[in-house]
């Protein structure tokens, strides 16, 4: 699909000191670790309560999969891979 060169990095759980979604300290070690402010971030997740704690920093907001549909946490809904892969220029 041609996504890779619009990420810098991939973090796990492991890289966030075990803090998890929603947690803001999460986000925020995200930011830190690449050196961005949250609002030079997308977050792409299925969970409205991770969008809702990404965007209340200042992230921008996709979400993402079959249930997606317009809520004020997500900027911008994908509910598949080709969905998201339209997104990119608007996003990135």
């Amino acid at each position: 699909m041609r996504l890779g060169s619009h990420f810098e990095a991939l973090f796990g759980v492991d890289d966030l000191a075990l803090h998890y979604k929603p947690q803001p300290q999460a986000f925020h070690l995200v930011c830190a670790a690449l050196a961005v402010p949250p609002q030079q971030c997308v977050l792409v997740d299925d969970s409205p309560a991770n969008l809702q704690a990404a965007k209340a920093l200042g992230m921008r907001t996709v979400w993402f999969g079959s249930h997606a549909q317009p809520q004020p946490c997500a900027d911008h809904i994908a509910r598949d891979m080709r969905e998201l892969q339209a997104l990119t220029g608007e996003i990135m």
